[in-house]
């Protein structure tokens, strides 16, 4: 989890470190996966899901940012993965079914799906789990 939202960390600090007096950055996403050791791709979903959530936005032509926000946890898939356990906690009868995940938190199924992607990163796959139980 903490390698999750310091990577989303780091793409918003080099935006900020590298804005324009209008608050804009334009450092080419090549040069960021230099500086942060990771690949054009990755730096590329990070920002796609960082301009989804809100924290940042696309100005004007190809290649032009501006930070919105800097609540990592909050406007990143992370927040929503927290937010699903604190849900499967109170609800453990929801934890099969995504639509009704996805309805209780008033979000997307495909936010759910993005948020269960973080988890089984970090944790693990539920089912996987529930698989080797029913085989023992």
């Amino acid at each position: 989890m903490i390698y999750l939202i310091e990577s989303y960390q780091k793409v918003i600090d080099l935006l900020l470190e590298h804005r324009d007096k209008e608050g804009i950055s334009r450092i080419p996403q090549t040069k960021m996966a230099e500086v942060l050791q990771v690949s054009q791709s990755n730096v590329s979903r990070k920002l796609r899901t960082l301009i989804r959530f809100g924290a940042v936005e696309r100005k004007g032509h190809a290649g032009a940012y501006c930070v919105k926000d800097t609540n990592v946890i909050e406007k990143t898939p992370i927040g929503f993965a927290l937010k699903l356990i604190l849900i499967l906690q109170k609800h453990p009868e929801v934890i099969m079914d995504y639509a009704k995940q996805a309805e209780i938190m008033g979000v997307s199924y495909h936010d759910i799906q993005v948020a269960w992607g973080h988890l089984i990163y970090i944790g693990g796959s539920p089912y996987q789990k529930r698989v080797e139980t029913i085989k023992e």
